[in-house]
């Protein structure tokens, strides 16, 4: 049925010539300022949007009437570059003095809110995500962002086929970032919501909503939340309550795509790999934050490494300098000590002969003298005495008394040759702790031992 209030509108601005080349079947939807029908067009179906241009007639040659359709002929321009499976087909546009008429291809079918107050299965949310994800990887490619992706903007056919519509809100970025606030607001990113920079990861952001929506019917943060109380609640991180019919890839998915911080949040491409979608138990896609995260702990690492390797090194040349030092020391203190007199302290015999053996090594000629002494010293001790007595008893009696003896007498013969008189008979007298002093010259021809 074709609606006369409609027809008398456009008859007002198209005249006759609407009436000849469309036909009006039924309406389809109704939007804020726009509605949408089903139209025969040369003996093929459409659908045929009708975009307000004001409530009220603007001029056109005013600035503000040319910014306004300008920006109502932005989606007329974005689809016409267009050309996607997923992505409802743009044929032409017509303009009248308050409306303009785009002519897109008409799909049989319901929209996903529909699908989602039924229930859907894991792998035919799969199905209509991974098809959502196609469309927005190309947009994303050709550099636009779509800002108003919900379930009223997407078309599910008999063959569950998707089609993304309304591109009303697109944004063909030429900066990569934007300002600008739009979009339905429970779908909207938390840095679209509270007007910070944003760029295509806001179109993942409402992909992980939706999916979330599909599993749960609900939506994943807003419950019976106010305008303002969703905004304040937004301005942090929120937790989601997991349905049981969600498993551990779909929830993993939906914390990837409807991560709070954008540069945690999948890429388009990063999403269609992911196992959920892909079916395949393969490495978990790594977002840009995952990314700066793994650089910044590899480069962490590698410079704990170097560290190791130069406090390694200083340990290394320190203990070097530490054994040289030691060993400086020790000669050092070696030379002191060969430059110290030799001092006897102790009384113990063993110390005693150490300490002598050390004079011997120090002083070589005093050492020899006391030697040699020694040896008249022993000769003479056996001469006086029947059998050797112990070394102990020996040096007790050394130490009580000295030892004297008298030599032999000289010969009648040799005694006129003798510069000493018979009387004065030659006398030894040894010590073993003082030097051999003798009382007279004696040569060694003129007596026998």
């Amino acid at each position: 049925m074709i609606e006369e209030s409609f027809l008398q509108n456009e008859n007002e601005d198209f005249g006759e010539q609407l009436l000849e080349d469309f036909i009006i079947i039924k309406k389809l939807g109704t939007g804020a300022f726009s509605k949408v029908y089903m139209v025969q067009y040369q003996e093929s179906i459409y659908a045929l949007k009708v975009q307000f241009k004001l409530l009220q007639v603007v001029d056109k040659q005013s600035a503000t009437g040319n910014n306004i359709v300008d920006k109502l002929n932005q989606e007329a321009t974005i689809l016409s570059t267009l050309e996607h499976p997923n992505i409802v087909q743009y044929y032409k546009t017509i303009e009248s003095k308050r409306k303009l008429y785009f002519l897109i291809e008409y799909i049989e079918g319901k929209s996903l809110q529909e699908c989602i107050d039924q229930s859907l299965t894991d792998s035919q949310i799969r199905q209509i995500i991974q098809q959502i994800i196609y469309a927005v990887a190309y947009i994303h490619k050709k550099g636009i962002i779509h800002r108003d992706l919900k379930p009223d903007n997407i078309l599910i056919d008999k063959e569950w086929n998707v089609k993304i519509i309304d591109f009303g809100l697109s944004f063909k970025t030429i900066k990569s970032t934007t300002h600008e606030t739009c979009g339905t607001l429970i779908y909207m990113a938390p840095e679209a919501l509270m007007k910070k920079e944003y760029f295509k990861s806001v179109d993942i952001w409402s992909l992980g909503i939706i999916q979330y929506m599909m599993f749960a019917n609900c939506h994943p943060f807003c419950t019976d939340d106010t305008r303002e109380t969703f905004l304040k609640k937004m301005k942090t991180p929120q937790i989601a309550c997991y349905p049981e019919n969600m498993s551990k890839a779909a929830i993993s998915f939906f914390e990837k795509t409807a991560a709070w911080e954008p540069e945690a949040r999948l890429t388009a491409e990063q999403a269609l790999i992911h196992p959920w979608i892909s079916g395949v138990n393969s490495q978990m896609p790594m977002s840009s934050k995952d990314i700066i995260q793994t650089f910044k702990c590899q480069n962490q690492f590698h410079q704990m490494i170097k560290m190791l390797m130069i406090l390694k090194l200083i340990q290394k040349v320190s203990q070097k300098r530490d054994s040289l030092q030691t060993q400086q020391l020790r000669a050092h203190s070696q030379f002191q000590h060969n430059l110290k007199p030799l001092v006897v302290t102790s009384r113990n015999p063993s110390s005693q002969q150490k300490l002598k053996t050390e004079s011997q090594q120090l002083q070589p000629p005093l050492s020899a003298h006391r030697t040699t002494l020694s040896r008249v010293q022993s000769n003479a001790s056996f001469l006086s005495c029947s059998d050797q007595p112990r070394e102990d008893a020996r040096l007790k009696q050394m130490k009580s008394k000295q030892q004297q003896f008298k030599l032999p007498p000289i010969n009648t013969k040799s005694a006129n040759n003798s510069p000493y008189n018979s009387k004065s008979q030659q006398m030894f007298t040894f010590s073993p702790y003082k030097k051999v002093q003798a009382t007279g010259e004696l040569k060694k021809s003129q007596f026998k031992l």
